[in-house]
């Protein structure tokens, strides 16, 4: 994934950017940091790319590239963390 905005470049699974990511508190998260999720597992499975005022944008399996809502119940349920690269 390439993000002009915000002048990054990810990639990998979303367990390894989890594991080269600095773990960050909700008190320091900013608009182009990670956020990951463990849906359904005992280990990070998803990630997003924070945006602002609690929105994030990642890829849905069934809707491609999306943008979501931190605070959508499915979200809030799957949570595991923030990262910063």
């Amino acid at each position: 994934m390439s993000d002009k905005i915000f002048n990054k470049k990810i990639s990998g699974s979303s367990a390894d950017l989890y594991n080269s990511s600095k773990p960050i508190n909700l008190n320091e998260v900013v608009a182009g940091d990670l956020v990951f999720f463990k849906i359904e597992s005992k280990k990070v499975s998803h990630v997003g790319l924070l945006l602002y005022n609690g929105k994030f944008i990642h890829a849905s399996v069934s809707k491609g590239v999306i943008i979501s809502d931190l605070s959508e119940k499915y979200y809030e349920k799957y949570f595991f963390s923030f990262g910063r690269k």
